[in-house]
Protein backbone atom coordinates (compact mmCIF):
# COMPACT_ATOMS: atom_id res chain seq x y z
CA UNK A 1 0.00 0.00 0.00
CA UNK A 2 1.48 3.22 -1.01
CA UNK A 3 1.88 5.64 2.51
CA UNK A 4 0.64 8.54 0.78
CA UNK A 5 -3.16 7.00 0.38
CA UNK A 6 -5.42 6.61 3.18
CA UNK A 7 -7.45 4.20 4.83
CA UNK A 8 -10.33 4.74 1.68
CA UNK A 9 -7.61 4.68 -1.15
CA UNK A 10 -8.34 1.34 -0.64
CA UNK A 11 -11.83 0.70 -1.79
CA UNK A 12 -13.23 1.36 -5.28
CA UNK A 13 -15.14 4.20 -6.01
CA UNK A 14 -18.59 1.79 -5.84
CA UNK A 15 -17.32 0.86 -2.29
CA UNK A 16 -16.62 4.63 -1.41
CA UNK A 17 -20.29 5.30 -2.48
CA UNK A 18 -21.36 2.73 -0.81
CA UNK A 19 -19.36 4.08 2.64
CA UNK A 20 -19.99 7.83 1.74
CA UNK A 21 -24.04 6.59 2.81
CA UNK A 22 -22.74 5.37 6.37
CA UNK A 23 -21.23 8.55 8.54
CA UNK A 24 -22.53 10.78 10.37
CA UNK A 25 -21.89 14.78 9.55
CA UNK A 26 -20.60 17.39 11.89
CA UNK A 27 -20.16 20.99 11.44
CA UNK A 28 -17.45 23.13 13.20
CA UNK A 29 -16.43 26.91 13.61
CA UNK A 30 -13.16 27.76 13.43
CA UNK A 31 -11.23 26.93 17.03
CA UNK A 32 -14.26 24.32 17.90
CA UNK A 33 -12.20 20.92 18.29
CA UNK A 34 -13.37 17.62 16.80
CA UNK A 35 -11.19 15.39 18.63
CA UNK A 36 -8.88 15.36 21.66
CA UNK A 37 -5.59 13.98 22.48
CA UNK A 38 -5.96 10.50 24.73
CA UNK A 39 -9.44 10.73 24.58
CA UNK A 40 -11.45 7.61 23.34
CA UNK A 41 -10.49 6.69 19.53
CA UNK A 42 -13.64 4.58 17.96
CA UNK A 43 -13.92 6.36 14.35
CA UNK A 44 -12.30 8.17 11.99
CA UNK A 45 -12.69 11.83 10.07
CA UNK A 46 -13.05 12.72 6.32
CA UNK A 47 -12.72 16.43 5.84
CA UNK A 48 -15.78 17.44 2.95
CA UNK A 49 -14.98 21.22 3.61
CA UNK A 50 -12.65 23.66 5.51
CA UNK A 51 -9.34 22.94 6.94
CA UNK A 52 -8.32 21.78 10.38
CA UNK A 53 -4.89 22.49 12.72
CA UNK A 54 -3.52 18.99 14.14
CA UNK A 55 -1.71 19.19 17.43
CA UNK A 56 0.51 17.00 19.68
CA UNK A 57 1.49 17.95 23.28
CA UNK A 58 0.07 21.02 22.25
CA UNK A 59 2.61 21.82 19.39
CA UNK A 60 1.10 22.72 15.91
CA UNK A 61 2.14 19.68 13.23
CA UNK A 62 0.25 19.53 10.92
CA UNK A 63 -2.81 21.49 8.91
CA UNK A 64 -5.42 19.07 7.15
CA UNK A 65 -8.15 20.27 4.19
CA UNK A 66 -10.52 18.40 2.07
CA UNK A 67 -10.37 15.08 1.38
CA UNK A 68 -8.06 14.88 4.15
CA UNK A 69 -8.48 11.99 6.26
CA UNK A 70 -7.68 11.37 10.04
CA UNK A 71 -7.65 8.69 12.62
CA UNK A 72 -8.12 5.60 10.83
CA UNK A 73 -6.53 4.22 13.61
CA UNK A 74 -9.71 4.44 15.66
CA UNK A 75 -11.08 1.90 12.95
CA UNK A 76 -8.68 -0.93 13.50
CA UNK A 77 -10.14 -2.90 16.10
CA UNK A 78 -9.81 -0.32 18.38
CA UNK A 79 -5.93 -0.57 18.16
CA UNK A 80 -5.45 2.60 18.95
CA UNK A 81 -7.30 3.44 22.28
CA UNK A 82 -6.83 6.75 22.43
CA UNK A 83 -6.37 9.95 20.01
CA UNK A 84 -2.92 10.72 19.43
CA UNK A 85 -3.36 14.12 18.50
CA UNK A 86 -5.90 16.96 18.90
CA UNK A 87 -8.14 18.35 15.54
CA UNK A 88 -9.30 22.02 15.89
CA UNK A 89 -11.42 23.63 12.84
CA UNK A 90 -9.10 26.56 11.55
CA UNK A 91 -11.72 27.57 9.34
CA UNK A 92 -15.61 26.59 8.89
CA UNK A 93 -15.19 22.95 8.74
CA UNK A 94 -17.79 20.02 7.51
CA UNK A 95 -16.42 16.86 8.41
CA UNK A 96 -17.97 12.82 7.74
CA UNK A 97 -17.07 10.97 11.14
CA UNK A 98 -17.39 7.25 10.27
CA UNK A 99 -17.87 5.32 13.36
CA UNK A 100 -15.60 1.63 14.11
CA UNK A 101 -18.93 -0.41 14.16
CA UNK A 102 -20.15 1.31 11.21
CA UNK A 103 -16.88 0.96 9.49
CA UNK A 104 -16.79 -3.11 10.49
CA UNK A 105 -20.26 -3.67 9.18
CA UNK A 106 -19.21 -2.36 5.79
CA UNK A 107 -15.82 -4.11 5.39
CA UNK A 108 -17.78 -7.16 6.96
CA UNK A 109 -19.45 -7.10 3.31
CA UNK A 110 -16.59 -6.70 0.87
CA UNK A 111 -14.46 -9.11 -1.36
CA UNK A 112 -11.91 -11.37 0.97
CA UNK A 113 -9.39 -9.55 -1.51
CA UNK A 114 -9.79 -6.21 -0.31
CA UNK A 115 -9.71 -7.21 3.26
CA UNK A 116 -6.26 -8.60 2.42
CA UNK A 117 -5.64 -4.84 1.15
CA UNK A 118 -6.98 -3.26 4.23
CA UNK A 119 -5.07 -5.80 6.68
CA UNK A 120 -2.06 -4.87 4.44
CA UNK A 121 -2.75 -1.49 5.34
CA UNK A 122 -2.95 -1.80 8.80
CA UNK A 123 0.56 -3.57 8.85
CA UNK A 124 2.87 -1.22 6.95
CA UNK A 125 1.11 2.08 6.77
CA UNK A 126 -1.24 2.30 9.46
CA UNK A 127 0.44 0.56 12.51
CA UNK A 128 3.89 2.51 11.57
CA UNK A 129 2.46 5.96 11.59
CA UNK A 130 0.90 5.41 15.06
CA UNK A 131 3.83 4.45 16.06
CA UNK A 132 5.37 7.30 15.00
CA UNK A 133 3.04 9.66 16.42
CA UNK A 134 3.83 8.28 19.70
CA UNK A 135 7.38 9.12 19.60
CA UNK A 136 6.58 12.55 19.16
Amino acid sequence: PNPKVGILGLFTMVEIRQLSNLPTLEKLKPGETLCTEGEIADSMYVILNGMANVFIAGKHIAQVERGQEMGEMGLIGNFAAVRTATVQAHTELDVAVISYVTFMKFVSNLPEHTAHKVASFVATVALPKYLHLQKL
